[in-house]
């Protein structure tokens, strides 16, 4: 209960949605490392993986912007399926190396999207172009 309070205080820091396209930049890094140190500070990874998927996503929708929350949502979901996928290594001497593997790309991986969510999807200044090529609408 007391993780759920934290991430729910982590996304509630977010001021009112800002119609002048500030960004907000140090909110979606905040939201990362708070799912960072609940993932480390906890027993089971699925609360500090859920955080680290939803929280972010999660500020982009307190400032109005459905379409950035989708595509950091989207972003996410790569180094989330690379770590969640560590079981599937077989057995013997490979499986260590698969395992550090998968680890390493979930790793820098979430770093390079916690880079690319904070510093261009919410920038403040232009509406991610992925989404309408895609026929999205919100």
């Amino acid at each position: 209960m007391r993780t759920l309070t934290v991430l729910a205080a982590v996304v509630m820091m977010a001021p009112d949605a800002r119609a002048d396209g500030e960004p907000y930049v140090e909110q979606i890094v905040l939201a990362d490392a708070a799912s960072v140190a609940i993932l480390a500070g906890t027993k089971s990874p699925l609360v500090g993986l859920s955080g680290y998927a939803v929280l972010a996503p999660a500020v982009h929708v307190a400032h109005g912007q459905a379409d950035r929350a989708a595509l950091s949502l989207a972003l996410r979901l790569v180094p989330i399926a690379s770590v969640a996928a560590i079981d599937r290594c077989e057995g013997g001497e490979a499986a260590l190396g698969c395992a550090l593997g998968r680890l390493a790309i979930g790793v820098f991986g979430a770093i390079a999207v916690t880079a690319l969510d904070a510093f261009v999807v919410a920038d403040g200044e232009s509406p991610p172009t992925m989404l309408p090529i895609l026929g999205a609408r919100f």
